[in-house]
């Protein structure tokens, strides 16, 4: 953890750090359309298939007593609450690209740059003190 906080505070010390801002990418040919990579993440993450095995098919339980209609209110309302808080994170990434300046950029990595150095610090410490305390 160590290495990589000195890692990152290095990297975001060098000017090279910046980020191209500017949103003009270069499109790579080939590959799934963007809708079918998300279909494919989603899938593949082995966290949606247990929430879906453990929360989700709860959630559908009890929602089946309510018969059809409740499964369909369920499933709706949990779909479209994914809608609106992806819909919530583009807009902040995109309207925030004003903000998020190359220089700030460096400034946020930095922080966490030290943070990251302070955790590995505190779990030596405390990892010490728990084997001392034997």
């Amino acid at each position: 953890m160590l290495w990589m906080a000195f890692g990152i505070l290095r990297e975001a010390a060098q000017k090279k750090a910046d980020l191209q801002l500017d949103g003009k990418m270069q499109r790579k040919r080939g590959g799934l359309n963007p809708f079918l990579a998300g279909i494919t993440v989603s899938i593949s993450n082995p966290y949606w298939s247990l929430w879906w095995a453990t929360v989700g098919a709860g959630s559908l339980l009890l929602a089946g007593n309510r018969g059809l209609a409740g499964v369909a209110s369920f499933y709706s309302g949990h779909i479209l609450s994914d809608l609106v808080w992806y819909a919530s994170v583009s807009t902040a990434v995109s309207k925030g690209r004003k903000l998020f300046t190359p220089l700030v950029y460096r400034i946020v990595m930095g922080i966490c740059g030290l943070f990251l150095c302070w955790l590995a610090v505190y779990f030596v410490y405390s990892g010490f003190g728990a084997l001392a305390k034997g």
